[in-house]
């Protein structure tokens, strides 16, 4: 399987969990291709509008299943509302608190 088709399967099996409302630390998403290339996982992601708790969810495990462990980090702004998920390590708007965390 390459990494595209595995993401594309991966963004699915997550978007199905999170419409069944299970808690986002809880979703398992399938294990990854050997490949070492992350990049054709990450244009299909881009380009299947997954929002940025989905690619973040999808990655972690990418990168999990290639010895990197990350942690999944959920920030909020109070007002306006605001909410924002990344990999730890990836650049992340200073005006956000974090709020909750899914290690790796």
């Amino acid at each position: 399987m390459t990494s595209a088709l595995w993401a594309r399967r991966a963004l699915s099996q997550v978007r199905q969990a999170l419409r069944g409302r299970v808690d986002w630390r809880d979703i398992d998403v399938p294990t990854a291709p050997p490949s070492l290339r992350r990049w054709p996982a990450s244009a299909v992601l881009r380009a299947c509008g997954a929002t940025c708790l989905e690619r973040s969810l999808v990655l972690q495990r990418w990168e999990s299943d290639h010895g990197r462990r990350v942690d999944v980090v959920v920030g909020v702004r109070r007002r306006p509302f605001r909410a924002h998920a990344w990999l730890d390590g990836e650049s992340a708007p200073s005006d956000l608190v974090e709020f909750q965390r899914r290690t790796g």
